[in-house]
C-alpha cells in the first residue's frame, strides 16, 4: 500500500472494517471492490474503494469519510499523565483509528448496518445457493440422457425416457450445468459462524465499533 506515482493528489480512499483495528500500512497488498481500476492509472476514479485481500465480515467504512484530527502532543501528554504509562507511536496510531471509527458511527449511525442484517443476508446466500444446486441437480436429472441405456425399456418408452430422446436427438448431448459456488458457500458459512454470536449479544448498532 503506497502514494501512487502516477498522481500527486491525495490517498485512494480504503474500505476499513468497523469492527478491527487494522491500518493500512505500505507494503499492504489490497484489491479493488468498486469501481474496478487501477489506482496507478489516472482514469480510475479516486471514489474507488480498497480492502485487504483477506478481511472479515462485518461493516465498513471508507476511509476519507469524514476528516478527524489526530490526537495533539498535549493531549498524548495529558493522556500519559492520566494513564500513567508513555504511549509508544503504535498506541498513539490505534488510538487515532478509534477515534476515527467511532466518528463515522455517529456520522452514519442509520447507514452503518447491524451484526444481525449480516446475519439475515448471509443465511438468505446459503438458502439462495442451496436451492440453486438444488434445482441444477433437478434439471440435469431431467434432461441429461445419459439414463436412456441403462434402463432397458420394452414397449412404449416413458415420458421421461422420450423426452430425454428428444434432447438427445436434438444435438443437446453436450450441454453441460455447471454451477461452481462451493467456494462462496463455504466463505458464507464460515462469516455466519463469526457473526452469529455478535448478532445474538448485540442489541444495538451503537456498540458496533467497541
Amino acid at each position: 500500500m503506497g502514494r501512487s506515482r502516477r498522481r500527486k493528489s491525495g490517498w485512494v480512499p480504503l474500505g476499513l472494517p468497523v469492527h478491527s483495528d487494522w491500518r493500512p500500512r505500505v507494503g499492504d497488498s489490497v484489491v479493488t471492490f468498486s469501481p474496478a481500476g487501477d489506482p496507478r492509472n489516472r482514469s480510475t476514479s479516486l471514489e474507488s474503494a480498497y480492502v485487504p485481500p483477506q478481511i472479515s465480515v462485518g461493516p465498513l467504512l471508507l476511509s476519507d469519510f469524514i476528516a478527524v484530527a489526530s490526537l495533539t502532543d498535549e493531549q498524548c501528554s495529558a493522556l500519559q499523565k492520566e494513564l500513567g504509562i508513555p504511549l509508544t507511536k503504535s498506541s498513539r496510531e490505534e488510538i487515532d483509528a478509534a477515534i476515527h471509527r467511532m466518528a463515522a458511527m455517529i456520522a452514519l449511525p442509520e447507514r452503518i448496518p447491524g451484526w444481525d442484517a449480516f446475519r439475515d443476508r448471509l443465511v438468505a446466500i446459503i438458502e439462495s445457493g442451496q436451492a440453486c444446486l438444488k434445482a441444477a441437480q433437478q434439471f440435469v436429472q431431467m434432461t441429461h440422457p445419459s439414463s436412456l441405456g441403462k434402463d432397458k425399456p420394452k414397449g412404449a418408452l416413458s415420458v421421461d425416457q422420450a423426452v430425454k430422446t428428444y434432447l438427445s436427438l436434438a444435438g443437446l448431448n453436450d450441454s453441460i450445468v455447471d454451477i461452481d459456488i462451493a467456494a462462496i458457500l463455504e466463505a458464507c458459512q464460515r462469516g455466519l459462524e463469526e457473526v452469529e454470536p455478535r448478532a445474538s449479544k448485540r442489541g444495538t448498532k451503537s456498540n458496533i465499533a467497541l
